[in-house]
């Protein structure tokens, strides 16, 4: 794996980001075509992948701590769900089951990985999130729930158009 980390920005506050994965051989180092990897391994590696996503932290939490975070977020969407009316979102454990026009979704509470109709869709928050906040005034500084509750929005609301000028 690798991984994109600005380690020494002046606020020293932004967190790595997975860059790619890739297959190596520990012989000579060189690269392995993807279409050589047989299913089991790649499927090993690609839930290694997974649980490097979704549980470890760069805040320092530690499990319990990202448990609670996990509950949280999860009652925090089923709040805002109320609050913004949206009948199409059922909250299962820690996922968020959205019935789209579009499609259907599913949040992870942890991670805030997409799945849309069994795909992975990716919907990337603004890199450098500390310029820019989704605003929620009853949280803490957790971007992670900020970005979540925006992605249950946008997802709820699959059929609005994302601009809309004035004319």
């Amino acid at each position: 794996m690798y991984a994109m980390a600005d380690w020494f920005s002046p606020l020293g506050i932004e967190a790595s980001t997975l860059g790619y994965v890739a297959f190596t051989s520990l012989r000579n180092y060189e690269s392995i075509p993807l279409k050589t990897i047989t299913s089991l391994i790649f499927s090993e590696v690609m839930s290694d992948v997974d649980l490097v996503v979704s549980i470890a932290h760069v805040q320092g939490l530690d499990p319990e701590q990202s448990h609670s975070s996990i509950e949280m977020r999860a009652a925090l969407a089923k709040e805002s769900a109320r609050l913004f009316k949206f009948g199409n979102i059922e909250l299962k454990e820690y996922n968020m089951l959205i019935k789209g026009n579009l499609g259907d979704y599913n949040i992870h509470s942890g991670s805030g990985n997409i799945n849309k109709n069994e795909l992975f869709l990716s919907i990337l928050p603004v890199h450098s999130q500390h310029r820019c906040h989704f605003f929620l005034p009853f949280i803490d500084d957790d971007s992670k729930s900020a970005e979540i509750i925006s992605k249950m929005k946008l997802l709820a609301e699959d059929n609005e158009p994302l601009w809309n000028p004035s004319p």
